[in-house]
């Protein structure tokens, strides 16, 4: 017979099991270029060129796709609908190679 302190944790194994869903970030961070690896801050108020650079804008990241005539920056609201900027838009909204 098996005791039943063991029960609670196989619950909370399966519920756990399928709670993980992929978010932005676990999606760019293999992707994130080697300045915001290291930290570095922005030294102009233009956002970066470089494809896959990932920036913050009002607490979320976007990444800068490099999509054929023009690049966007893509990432989601506050509600998780995607969203996508483009460079002047993104520069009247404020950001940082950081998150905080």
């Amino acid at each position: 017979m098996r005791s039943a302190c063991l029960c609670p944790r196989i619950w909370i194994r399966e519920l756990t099991r399928h709670a993980v869903v992929p978010t932005v970030l676990m999606e760019v961070r293999p992707r994130m270029s080697v300045d915001m690896a290291v930290g570095t801050e922005t030294t102009s108020d233009t956002p970066p060129t470089t494809p896959f650079t990932v920036v913050w804008s009002r607490g979320h990241a976007y990444v800068l796709e490099d999509a054929p005539g023009r690049a966007r920056w893509v990432g989601v609201d506050d509600r998780g609908r995607a969203l996508t900027l483009t460079n002047a838009q993104l520069q009247r909204r404020g950001w940082s190679r950081t998150s905080s």
